[in-house]
């Protein structure tokens, strides 16, 4: 008898599961809205990043209650399902795999940083070989992507963490100096609480575990680690180079480009800091491609496997056991939507739109199955009074704010 073929299991260890879901969220987006936070903003956005990263946090307990405790690739609709029923998880499947789009948004940027730096071809077209090749290195198993992933992240983790941790203590040619802001909060409180909103998307898709859980060793305390080491990093590496660049640049010269986290690398160090941010964007951006396809290719599969999408959708490749069908759909609706969209900026506020209703959501089932499934195992536990979780009900008050 021949078995069926499924994920490879328990291949991701911890530093894998860590780089998916540090990776997928650092990223060329993420690096040019945490400038032009801090530029419009001043030091007062460090408020709204902490603001959103708490609304963030709550969702991430709620997220790792529920993938321990439902370990499938469907991830967001198997939780959706056992809420509300079939249809239910049906319908936040598909809406979870549509956080794809942010792919276009990336490729877009990423497409016009490397045409700034090698203007041999249009920006359209290294977008479209970008994803190809990311594509590619899907289709060839989930142990490539993973070592891809881990590589990716040390290398712009690196090159951004240490560039400006180098400019703060003063080592670059255009002095850092917190007068640039012109105060504490410049565009007054009104502006912080905008910024909260946006802030949602400089830590979207943190939960990258969850897809991937089928994959991960020991699931129960590798994808909770995981989500919440992430939360931190990001926080700090985002956070350093947005401070450090607004704070060199000023808001005038950070608005008035599309790439603020690269010029400020050469307001750091000339043109070697410009080279070496623009090889970290590109590298980010790399990482934040090779995540959201694994990831976001595995929550469609997952339907599919279930029985809701049919069988096709559920195809695993029997050698490489990657779900080849569903990544080669990622790979022409992101091409499409990259040729179609007006820019990345309204790619990503759709994005980020995706997100937040997602993370309300996540944070909804929560409550309902402590309710309709109080016997289920939970490897983990979100905290609070049983019938009444206090971190899902703060998630939903949070997310409802924002």
């Amino acid at each position: 008898m021949v078995e069926p073929v499924t994920l490879r299991k328990g291949v991701l260890g911890f530093p894998m599961t860590l780089a998916a879901s540090l990776g997928l969220v650092v990223c060329s987006t993420t690096l040019m809205m945490v400038c032009y936070g801090f530029a419009e903003a001043g030091p007062a956005f460090f408020l709204s990043m902490i603001g959103a990263g708490v609304i963030v946090g709550l969702f991430a307990l709620s997220v790792s209650e529920l993938a321990v405790a439902m370990p499938r690739a469907s991830s967001m609709g198997e939780y959706a399902r056992a809420a509300l029923g079939p249809v239910g998880g049906i319908w936040q499947g598909i809406m979870y795999f549509m956080v794809f789009t942010g792919l276009a948004a990336e490729a877009m940027v990423i497409g016009m940083v490397t045409n700034m730096f090698w203007p041999v071809i249009a920006w359209q077209w290294y977008t479209l070989i970008f994803i190809a090749i990311f594509y590619v290195l899907n289709m060839l198993g989930i142990v490539i992507v993973g070592w891809t992933q881990v590589v990716l992240t040390v290398l712009f983790t690196a090159i951004y963490g240490i560039g400006a941790i180098v400019q703060f203590a003063g080592g670059g040619i255009q002095p850092f100096s917190l007068a640039t802001f012109g105060g504490f909060a410049p565009a007054g409180w009104g502006a912080v609480g905008v910024w909260l909103i946006v802030g949602i998307w400089l830590y979207a898709m943190v939960e990258a575990p969850a897809p991937l859980i089928e994959e991960i060793k020991n699931p129960a305390r590798n994808v909770p680690r995981a989500m919440f080491v992430a939360l931190g990093i990001i926080f700090v590496l985002q956070a350093l180079i947005g401070f450090a660049a607004a704070g060199t640049l000023g808001a005038e010269a950070t608005f008035a480009t599309t790439y603020p986290h690269v010029m400020a690398g050469q307001a750091f160090f000339g043109t070697a800091g410009f080279i070496l941010f623009g090889v970290g964007t590109i590298v980010a951006t790399f990482a934040t491609f090779n995540a959201v396809m694994a990831c976001t290719s595995r929550v469609l599969y997952g339907l599919g496997a279930d029985g809701y999408l049919g069988k096709v959708i559920g195809y695993l490749h029997p050698r490489f056991r990657t779900p080849w069908v569903t990544l080669s759909i990622v790979f022409v609706l992101t091409v499409i939507l990259t040729i179609v969209a007006k820019s990345p900026l309204w790619v990503a506020a759709m994005d980020a739109f995706l997100f937040t209703i997602t993370y309300l959501a996540i944070c909804v089932y929560t409550i309902i199955l402590r309710h309709r499934r109080p016997d289920m195992e939970r490897p983990f536990y979100a905290g609070g009074p049983f019938k009444a979780p206090i971190g899902p009900i703060l998630g939903v008050i949070g997310t409802g704010i924002v």
